[in-house]
């Protein structure tokens, strides 16, 4: 049977489950409230189910909602892909993107992207230096980076242009027989009363820890920077719970991904940010867009 979905009625969803409701939805996609109503009546309609939990405040998504949403995503960004290609072999592209890193190993998102930013855009290279952390503006002031890519616990440099690339949820892993595994989301009141080892390899993540009070029976592990398989390992070895930003994931199998717990920091989320040296160089430009489009279809949870 064929259904008739629009592209518009599926970015109208989108802004929906963004906003959990259908006023800022509506003001976000530039129509009125009713507008968007009808257009999410008229989809539930043609596609038979149930979309939108209305009688929610703020509203949610049934679980059918939440797997069309994922078909959704992959769709729009599909065709915003075939735009591009399009645009691509109409004004091409090309250059050397020269992109600073703060260390020798790379998240497996970072990889991704450039693969992907490749297969659109073959005639930019990119040419990852390597940086150290305690410096990392010094590869835009000398020149030697076009861009630098940083995590929150370092400090953008002030003789750049900062952009917040994209912020992640921080995740925490365990394993099924752990009491948390009944818990929607877990939060630091949830933790200080666990008797377990807390492993992490990220030094602020155990820093915030601390600061809260978080006293496990055992204690909290920190791992060297990066290490997050090492973690993970000892989180399936059921040695403790794991705390880890989402981005990390795909390190986890598919069972693994299902007992992930979004853990409830007050005011922080895991950021990466993007120091660039021009504004107006559409190469840096076009590599940032790529980024953040990419990093976002291959989320498990919502923005934080």
């Amino acid at each position: 049977m064929g259904y008739s979905v629009s592209l518009t009625q599926m970015s109208y969803f989108v802004a929906l489950e963004k906003y959990r409701n259908f006023a800022r939805a509506a003001e976000e996609c530039s129509v009125s409230q009713p507008t968007l109503s009808s257009q999410m009546n008229k989809m539930e309609e043609t596609l038979g189910v149930v979309l939108i939990d209305r009688s929610l405040k703020p509203l949610e998504l049934t679980e059918v909602g939440k797997n069309v949403l994922f078909q959704i995503k992959r769709i729009l960004h599909e065709t915003d892909e075939l735009y591009s290609a399009v645009e691509n072999l109409k004004n091409p592209i090309s250059g050397i993107l020269k992109l600073g890193w703060m260390s020798l190993e790379q998240p497996k998102w970072l990889a991704d992207t450039l693969i992907y930013f490749n297969e659109f855009h073959p005639e930019i290279s990119v040419e990852i230096i390597n940086i150290n952390p305690t410096k990392l503006g010094q590869g835009l002031l000398n020149y030697d980076c076009d861009i630098i890519i940083s995590s929150s616990y370092q400090e953008p440099s002030e003789n750049s242009n900062n952009q917040l690339l994209f912020s992640e949820n921080i995740c925490l892993f365990m394993t099924d027989n752990n009491h948390l595994m009944e818990l929607d989301k877990v939060n630091f009141h949830d933790l200080k009363e666990s008797r377990t080892s807390i492993f992490t390899a990220n030094k602020q993540l155990s820093l915030k820890l601390y600061e809260a009070g978080v006293q496990s029976e055992f204690q909290r592990v920190l791992l060297p920077e990066g290490h997050w398989s090492s973690a993970i390992s000892a989180g399936r070895r059921g040695l403790g719970l794991v705390l880890l930003p989402e981005s990390e994931s795909h390190k986890l199998n598919k069972k693994e991904k299902q007992s992930l717990k979004i853990f409830e920091f007050e005011n922080y989320s895991f950021k990466w940010f993007i120091s660039f040296s021009s504004k107006n160089n559409v190469i840096i430009e076009t590599f940032t867009e790529k980024m953040r489009d990419f990093y976002d279809v291959y989320r498990i949870f919502s923005k934080p």
